[in-house]
């Protein structure tokens, strides 16, 4: 009768498992299901504004060359939707974690000072949302008596969506901050080394094992012979 191996020991190098999702707690999953809403919101703001654009200089196009009257409202409008495309969808990238970034250096790092540096560059897109949010607001205040030209709207239209982009920022940069610095955001692909998973789950190596009955083939590996 075979004796059946030990169970397998986890590594002793492993690092401590991480914090996952699943250890959220109740306001924890209301807070991401409310943020996440949010950026679908603007998201489907930008993405509407997008084929409004698109009509619009198809229109231009066609009333210029076609109708040879050309639509002087469709730039103005055009610029302004552009702006709110940019500043909106660039704020769900960032709660997405979207942008570019150069980090071969972070990821170079242990896992502490990896988790330190992703905080940091939080707090930072958070303090630039702020400023971002604070002085275009002034600039919307500032210009909104003045009309934007042929649409007849308040010019301080076109600073509002640098300050709704600001608040966004300091929503999710700032709320991402928080939790990764109190050890309660999980982990992405920034913290998370799929080695250390693989060195976690592997246990020490067993001979295999063999089946009753059947005798132990000949030293030095070779398969018995069978002949009679």
């Amino acid at each position: 009768m075979t004796t059946p191996p030990p169970p397998s020991a986890p590594s002793p190098s492993a690092p401590p498992p991480s914090f996952s999702p699943a250890d959220e707690s109740a306001p924890e999953r209301a807070l991401d299901r409310a943020l996440d809403l949010l950026a679908r919101c603007f998201s489907l703001l930008s993405g509407f504004c997008l084929v409004v654009l698109i009509a619009i200089f198809g229109w231009l196009v066609f009333g210029r060359y076609v109708l040879n009257a050309t639509p002087t409202w469709a730039e103005q409008l055009g610029l302004l939707l552009i702006a709110v495309i940019t500043f909106f969808s660039g704020a769900v990238g960032v709660h997405e974690q979207r942008h570019l970034s150069v980090d071969f250096l972070r990821d170079a790092l242990p896992r502490g000072p990896r988790r330190l540096l992703l905080v940091a560059g939080d707090l930072v897109m958070a303090v630039f949302g702020l400023l971002m949010a604070v002085n275009s607001w002034d600039l919307v205040l500032f210009k909104w008596s003045t009309k934007i030209p042929l649409l007849d709207l308040p010019e301080g239209l076109r600073s509002l969506p640098l300050t709704i982009c600001g608040a966004l920022l300091v929503i999710f940069a700032g709320s991402r901050a928080l939790r990764r610095a109190l050890g309660r955001y999980p982990d992405d692909e920034h913290l998370f080394d799929p080695l250390d998973a693989l060195q976690a789950e592997a246990g020490p190596l067993h001979a295999p094992e063999m089946p009753p009955g059947l005798p132990p083939g000949p030293p030095g590996g070779a398969a018995p012979d069978r002949r009679a």
